[in-house]
């Protein structure tokens, strides 16, 4: 893989297509101690800028101690950090002034963009003439109460991240129990069972994988278990503007938080005791550009694979691709469908699940891209114990 064919452009319109709505502003008293749930998602309190929850795109680590716990994060144009939360709002501290100082250097201030769960939602200008720190720059109240995905991104100058608050009651209880049905057939919106990681993020309704950028990894799991014995799950597929590499339909008893490897790895390589389905649309090792398979134990998904366009199934077609995958301890069968053009595919695989990875799993979705780009998205997912 050797050249990205989207632009970030293309994939901010895309991503603002899928998603509608704006949350509302208004005042609510936040707790002061932090708490996470079981799979290490941040509840309400404090969650400071060094907390491990935070994913940071072009953002460094910078000391003063007018910053809360003398720290905070800060970066240029275009920099921007994201973090899984639990509850029902969110309180995005930083300073205002006319520059910040970073390595020794003065850094015209910019606007502070925020957006929950990939939907704008508000904005501030950072700049002014006194230095003022502790600023609330956004404050997002009546979300419904559950994960949500907050993300803060610089234009116009350098933004500062000192640390949020979270109101609202912590999401249910998850990752230890495990849960019969799994239903995002109406949208991922509002998710309150699900670990989103690496790029993974929810616009809208759609869980969007990755969105069209160079060596984007991704992960989503459930936060409570299925059994392995035997389940039933039917998601949507669509790769957009897509040429690279792929996503898989996992299993792992691990933790939800697992990432594993971009490019041909598809972030599978690097989950232990995984079991993964993939639909491949590059050609790394002779595998063709519109496959799929199954393997384990996070190895490369590349060969051995199953040829889908000789059924009429283009993965880049970015055509809708409805996929059911039943499992009754014996027998793994896929059925792949085209919406548009109506072409199937059916595969069947004698396969003992359980005696690989155990009796119990995260279910979810992996994916990546590499040199070149694409984007992926799950526009509707369900998941029964009991097919």
């Amino acid at each position: 893989m050797f050249r990205a064919k989207l632009a970030m452009a293309a994939a901010f319109s895309l991503i603002s297509w899928l998603a509608s709505g704006v949350p509302v502003l208004a005042d609510r008293a936040a707790t002061d101690i932090n708490q996470a749930d079981q799979s290490g998602i941040p509840g309400p309190g404090v969650v400071e800028d060094a907390s491990p929850g935070w994913v940071w795109t072009g953002m460094s680590a910078t000391s003063n101690p007018d910053f809360s716990n003398g720290a905070a994060h800060a970066g240029g144009i275009g920099a921007s950090g994201s973090i899984t939360f639990a509850g029902t709002g969110v309180e995005v501290y930083s300073m205002t002034g006319p520059s910040i100082s970073v390595d020794g250097k003065a850094h015209k201030m910019g606007t502070l963009n925020v957006s929950i769960d990939g939907e704008p939602s508000s904005k501030m200008p950072l700049g002014g003439r006194d230095l003022i720190y502790g600023v609330s720059a956004a404050k997002i109240t009546g979300l419904r109460n559950g994960n949500h995905v907050l993300q803060v991104t610089a234009t116009g100058g350098w933004i500062a991240v000192d640390r949020v608050v979270i109101s609202g009651e912590p999401a249910a209880e998850s990752g230890q129990k495990d849960k019969d049905v799994i239903d995002y057939t109406a949208g991922f919106q509002g998710a309150t069972d699900l670990r989103l990681n690496g790029t993974a993020r929810i616009a809208s309704k759609a869980l969007v994988l990755t969105d069209g950028s160079k060596w984007q990894v991704a992960s989503v799991f459930t936060t409570p278990t299925i059994s392995t014995h035997s389940f039933k799950s039917h998601f949507v597929l669509r790769f957009i503007n897509a040429e690279a590499d792929g996503v898989m339909f996992c299993l792992q008893p691990g933790d939800p938080a697992s990432l594993g490897v971009g490019g041909l790895s598809m972030g599978f390589k690097g989950i232990p005791r995984g079991f993964g389905l993939k639909f491949d649309i590059y050609n790394n090792a002779g595998e063709g550009e519109s496959c799929t398979g199954i393997y384990f134990n996070g190895v490369d998904p590349t060969v051995p694979a199953i040829d889908l366009a000789a059924a009429g199934i283009i993965l880049r077609s970015g055509h809708p691709i409805d996929v059911v995958v039943t499992y009754d301890g014996r027998l793994l069968v896929v059925t792949m469908t085209d919406t548009m053009t109506g072409s199937s595919a059916k595969q069947e695989y004698p396969v003992d699940i359980p005696a690989i990875i155990g009796n119990q799993a995260h279910v979810g979705f992996t994916a990546s891209t590499g040199d070149w780009t694409g984007t992926q998205i799950v526009t509707s997912w369900s998941v029964t114990g009991k097919p």
